[in-house]
């Protein structure tokens, strides 16, 4: 579709946001709308719960390690428990992403002693 998106509104029950295409201005309404261009992204500046916080249970922590020869040639999931652990290939090096409850960050770092 390439479209951009441009607003979006919390009040109506299926999520209705509107953006721009070469076909002109568009409403689109949907369950879930995902929004995938970047933290800073204005549909999640919009879709933010009143006060700013997230809701959300979950903090990610982010970081690399290397890609060796015999590694998989493929990004993965692991989902064990309420654990949840993503490497994305990146080609020289694998992007990670270990997601833990919220506020739990220290309890992770204590784990390395």
């Amino acid at each position: 579709m390439q479209a951009e998106a441009a607003d979006s509104s919390r009040t109506a029950a299926a999520s209705p946001a509107c953006g721009a295409c070469a076909e002109g201005e568009i409403d689109i309404r949907a369950d879930l709308v995902v929004a995938a261009d970047g933290r800073h992204s204005i549909m999640r500046q919009r879709r933010r719960p009143a006060g700013g916080r997230s809701r959300r249970a979950m903090d990610v922590l982010w970081f690399r390690l290397p890609h060796r020869a015999n590694d998989p040639d493929q990004s993965m999931a692991r989902f064990e428990g309420r654990a949840i652990f993503v490497l994305i290939d990146r080609g020289d090096y694998w992007q990670c992403a270990y997601v833990i409850r919220k506020a739990r960050c220290e309890d992770v770092r204590a784990c390395r002693a």
